[in-house]
């Protein structure tokens, strides 16, 4: 069966996310950087592909269900979004926080996570 690799980069996404009472009120930016193994389309239909668009929404609309304290949890129930979607194997998600709460000079902080999904593989 041939494969796929579908990559959703720098998506920003708004939140409360955070250990620091500050997170929680002020919020902040994240960025989520994805890659998925997925099925190959057998034509040039969109039911025969897994819709990035809609992987990308879900995406949002995990972000937003609840709050985390831990980029790693976070991560984890965003995977978790993707499970619906048939036809991926594989998804490694990086979630960054660019302007995290520390007093030094960085381009931020980030975890990737991977899971696979069932499937050929």
């Amino acid at each position: 069966m041939k494969e796929v690799l579908i990559q959703l980069r720098q998506i920003k996404l708004f939140g409360h996310h955070g250990v620091l009472p500050e997170e929680e009120a002020q919020g902040q930016f994240f960025v989520l950087d994805l890659e998925l193994i997925a099925r190959h389309p057998a034509t040039d239909e969109l039911a025969h592909a897994v819709d990035y668009g809609q992987v990308a929404l879900a995406l949002a609309a995990a972000f937003k269900e609840k709050r985390f304290q831990l980029l790693e949890m976070l991560g984890e129930h965003l995977l978790d979004a993707l499970k619906p979607f048939q036809g991926i194997y594989l998804a490694r998600l990086t979630l960054a926080k660019p302007n995290p709460p520390i007093p030094l000079e960085m381009q931020g902080v980030s975890v990737t996570l991977e899971r696979q999904y069932p499937g050929p593989m």
